[in-house]
């Protein structure tokens, strides 16, 4: 009997099993991931500057992204080599709150190999967007102000498409914030290649596709190239077409919202919450209900 297939627009983990693919697989789908972005890291410099000398600046760290966590972890390595790590130098980073959206923000910031500049005291991970976890934010500082008995002051590790939603929420609860780009996203130049390879890897009578979203970036890299070989639901119109029908998945309203109003495509599921189970059972739900 045909499975059902899930292309996952996003890069696969690089410690194995990647986790999306093993909840799909678990959920019985054939899986694939297919990267639409490289990333290049920039700002090595100042970020190492930071973590070398700046902790008793900032009162916390805001992590909102994976590639912020790796460039975190790139610069430690830097800055602290391997026969550095067991120092039991302290220089102010391990007791500083960092601020992770979300669950697997949170594991890779705790996968980062113990040094003096390993987080280790990490808040906000129940947060599933950027606007929960900048309200969480400002709570979490709001309740310690007293006892710093200063302004509170965060660091911002970006990329180079973050949207506006933290940094107007925490600037209207007076909150302040210095943002360091430490990472760069760019359309991989071989997508179309990447795509016919992970598409190979499916089979091709499955009884119902699914395509699966992970942010708008990659979302407007992949779409010219999904549309040749699927058929997408345009808003609330039902498929036909000679190319094999495929459903949308997202996770979570930022790239539902972005594929909806600015793609014009009708988005079946999305994950309440950005983590593999939610999405998993997202899809789970809206295929019942067809």
């Amino acid at each position: 009997m045909p499975s059902s297939s899930a292309l996952l627009i996003r890069a696969p983990d690089a410690e194995k099993p990647d986790r999306y693919e093993s909840a799909f697989s678990e959920a019985g789908f054939s899986v694939a991931s297919v990267a639409a972005l490289d990333t290049g890291f920039v700002n090595d410099d100042s970020l190492d500057a930071a973590i070398r000398g700046r902790a008793s600046e900032f009162d916390g760290v805001i992590v909102t992204s994976s590639r912020a966590c790796e460039a975190w972890k790139r610069a430690v390595q830097r800055v602290y080599p391997a026969e550095a790590k067991s120092s039991n130098s302290k220089n102010g980073w391990a007791t500083t709150p960092f601020y992770a959206v979300g669950r697997a923000t949170a594991v890779a910031l705790r996968a980062i190999a113990d040094s003096p500049a390993a987080p280790r005291d990490i808040r906000g991970e129940e947060s599933g967007t950027g606007e929960q976890l900048a309200r969480f934010i400002v709570d979490d500082v709001r309740s310690g102000d007293a006892e710093r008995g200063h302004p509170t002051r965060l660091l911002y590790l970006t990329g180079d498409k973050n949207r506006d939603t933290v940094p107007s929420i925490l600037t209207e609860a007076g909150i302040l914030f210095e943002p360091l780009q430490v990472y760069g996203t760019c359309g991989a130049p071989d997508f179309e290649q990447r795509l016919n390879e992970a598409l190979a890897g499916l089979p091709p009578d499955s009884s119902e596709n699914w395509v699966v979203f992970f942010a708008p970036s990659s979302t407007d890299i992949a779409l010219p190239y999904l549309h040749e070989r699927f058929e997408l639901r345009r808003e609330a119109a039902s498929v036909s077409g000679s190319r094999k029908a495929a459903r949308i998945a997202a996770i979570g309203p930022m790239s539902s919202d972005h594929i909806f109003r600015e793609r014009h495509l009708h988005v079946d599921a999305v994950a309440a919450k950005p983590s593999p189970a939610q999405l998993v059972e997202a899809i789970r739900a809206a295929a019942a209900s067809l």
